[in-house]
């Protein structure tokens, strides 16, 4: 008996040799068995070519989705956004400016916890206002450490700004943050300038008037903080120097400026907070004016 897939063969002219008969011209007979030999003698001498599948009716395709531009554009947004807007650990502790550097004791197993995360965290200070005390809307990132059981050093990094409410994840609290960049002007630049000879004068009184807490504060104040950057980087050089004259740890010399110059609203405010607290600080060290 044929079975109905040999009934499907394909036909095809002997491959065989030139001179074979086709095998179709061999069988003989009519009708119904006549077809059924004809098909019995080709199978058996030709090359089998192929089967093709019994259609079963119209065939659907299933076209798969591919990402298009469009797709492309919300994945490198959302990207940008977690780049741009990342949600960081908070440690609210003190106001630091980047390149300070803090060591601290705590038993605290929270830090432990972040340390073994891996990533940078952020630190704000507290901001005193007419109705008390809060954690303030800007900060830095920090690199958290473990120098020994209970002992940490944070050294700051990046200025940001907190954006909407913090989130309490068990012991750790997290929130997303955005970086500050700051655009400086031509009239920015012409006044963060007036930095660089302020600067000068404060080191110089600084040491003159013997106003170290211990020897060679100064310049551990200044291998933490770096070069002084140029005053076309005019918002990172008024926090450098806010940095230097509120510096980790404390002069105390100096109007706490830091709070204001890291939430201050514009380039020009944020020299002109620093303008006003190196100054006052040189006056204050000098004996021209004393702040406290």
């Amino acid at each position: 008996m044929i079975s109905s897939s040999a009934q499907l063969l394909m036909l095809a002219p002997d491959m065989a040799s030139s001179h074979d008969t086709d095998p179709r011209l061999r069988c003989k007979g009519r009708g119904k068995w006549a077809a059924l030999l004809l098909l019995a003698c080709w199978s058996r001498s030709m090359p089998f070519i192929g089967m093709p599948q019994v259609a079963e009716g119209p065939r659907r395709t299933m076209r798969r989705s591919q990402p298009d531009d469009d797709d492309f554009k919300v994945l490198q947004s959302r990207i940008n956004e977690l780049r741009e807007r990342p949600i960081l650990p908070v440690l609210v502790i003190d106001s630091m400016l980047p390149g300070q550097r803090l060591v601290f004791n705590s038993p605290n197993k929270e830090l432990q916890a972040l340390v073994q995360e891996e990533e940078d965290i952020g630190v704000i200070g507290m901001v005193r206002s007419r109705f008390g005390t809060s954690p303030a809307r800007h900060g830095v990132s920090a690199t958290l450490k473990q120098v020994n059981f209970n002992q940490w050093e944070l050294k700051a990094l990046r200025h940001f700004k907190v954006l909407g409410p913090a989130e309490q994840e068990g012991d750790i609290t997290r929130a997303k943050v955005e970086w500050v960049y700051d655009e400086a002007s031509e009239e920015d630049v012409k006044l963060a300038e007036t930095l660089v000879p302020l600067v000068d004068t404060w080191t110089a009184t600084l040491l003159e008037m013997g106003k170290e807490r211990y020897d060679g504060q100064l310049a551990d104040i200044l291998k933490d903080l770096g070069d002084m950057p140029d005053p076309t980087a005019a918002g990172e050089l008024a926090l450098w120097v806010a940095a230097l004259v509120n510096p980790i740890p404390a002069l105390g010399v100096a109007y706490e400026i830091r709070p204001a110059v890291l939430s201050a609203s514009s380039v020009r405010e944020r020299i002109e907070v620093a303008i006003e607290g190196i100054q006052g600080s040189i006056d204050h060290i000098s004996g021209k004016r004393k702040l406290f």
